[in-house]
């Protein structure tokens, strides 16, 4: 249930994008003052002496609402509309298991003191040092442990940024420990959500790290993208499963119908217009998807369980051909899940999944890494 629900939260916030790479967001005439090419909700601002770090409002346009100034040296002297931050950081705590992808990236992990809901953490990096005790528990996500940040004092916590006011990072923050607003998860494409790995590598002072690790994921998705543009014959897709009797359909500017788009899928609902998830009954779904090619984005990994939601899924002529895949193969017996975690920052890799499951000829070598078939 905690997957479906981030899934279903993760549908909610995505826009889409097309191949040619200035159609992916690029916006080459403000390179010059913001060093993402993609990402909406961050700006990284080099100054002679510290770095300023600002992060966007994704719901009012060009708002600010937090801003960091990050220094080498305590002497620096910073503007006082903003907190400073010593960096390389040495200690940090998360609340979010995506935060844990970006950081091993760089190579960080013994870096992470404390973490919210770790046993949900897939990254076997991160999980051999909370066996080791090495990383404290927070609690959840949306009520961390104010005492437990205390007695860790890292000199960081990074918690996810909602539209609201979260009281125990603001206690945080009246102590002494800056707290860093993270919104990867609301930008409005997969790459921007990558790109987020370049605010790490202020923080983590491996800036160089950082781009090179987003200009590869850049580079390898813009191509497949490309590659997947060329094809002729699409696939028609179908997405998720219902849950309490409503089927959450991705809209046609969410983060699922981008991939659906840069793989050479036809989806039903391509030409809608919103970024969140649209709330159908199960009937409205067999009218429209019953034929449908592919069907994606299912949360078991047997028909048998699949039947057990409802008969009627059965159905479906996906059901019939074999073409049901999950997106829970990189799991844990703990309740990890990679596809929540080193996804959102490799989506070149998600991508090729579902390029081998639309057009294999397109990628013969290729094996599923964050999607299975049913059994």
């Amino acid at each position: 249930m905690k997957n479906l629900f981030i899934y279903i939260l993760l549908s909610l916030i995505f826009l889409g994008c097309t191949t040619k790479s200035e159609e992916l967001g690029v916006r080459s005439e403000e390179l010059g003052v913001r060093s993402e090419e993609f990402a909406e909700n961050f700006r990284i601002e080099k100054d002679s002496v510290y770095t300023k770090l600002t992060i966007i409002s994704p719901w009012e346009e060009n708002r600010v609402l937090y801003t960091y100034y990050l220094v080498k040296n305590d002497s620096i002297k910073v503007p006082s509309d903003g907190i400073r931050i010593k960096v390389p950081l040495q200690s940090i705590a998360i609340n979010s298991c995506s935060h844990v992808a970006y950081i091993d990236a760089l190579g960080e992990i013994e870096k992470i003191v404390a973490s919210s809901d770790p046993a949900f953490v897939y990254n076997e990096n991160f999980r051999k040092k909370l066996a080791e005790g090495g990383i404290k528990n927070l609690g959840g996500s949306y009520d961390m442990n104010f005492e437990q940040i205390l007695r860790e004092k890292p000199e960081v916590l990074m918690v996810t940024g909602f539209n609201g006011v979260d009281k125990t990072a603001l206690r945080v923050q009246e102590t002494g420990i800056p707290v860093v607003y993270n919104y990867e998860w609301v930008e409005k494409s997969v790459l921007g959500r990558a790109e987020w790995v370049k605010l790490f590598g202020e923080i983590f002072d491996c800036r160089e790290k950082a781009d090179s690790i987003f200009n590869e994921i850049k580079t390898e998705y813009i191509k497949c993208a490309e590659m997947a543009s060329k094809v002729t014959n699409k696939p028609t897709v179908l997405s998720g499963t219902p849950y309490k009797g409503t089927w959450y359909i991705p809209g046609g500017q969410t983060f699922m119908a981008e991939f659906f788009r840069n793989s050479g899928m036809d989806y039903f609902y391509s030409d809608n217009k919103d970024n969140f998830s649209l709330s159908l009954s199960l009937e409205t779904v067999m009218a429209n998807f019953l034929d449908a090619d592919i069907w994606v984005g299912v949360d078991v990994k047997t028909y048998d369980r699949l039947a057990a939601q409802d008969e009627r899924l059965m159905l479906f002529k996906q059901i019939k051909n074999k073409k049901v895949y999950h997106h829970l193969n990189r799991t844990t017996d703990t309740g990890g899940n990679d596809f929540w975690e080193s996804a959102m920052l490799r989506p070149d890799i998600l991508l090729k999944d579902f390029i081998k499951i639309a057009h294999p000829e397109l990628l013969p070598e290729w094996e599923l890494y964050y999607l299975g078939i049913l059994n």
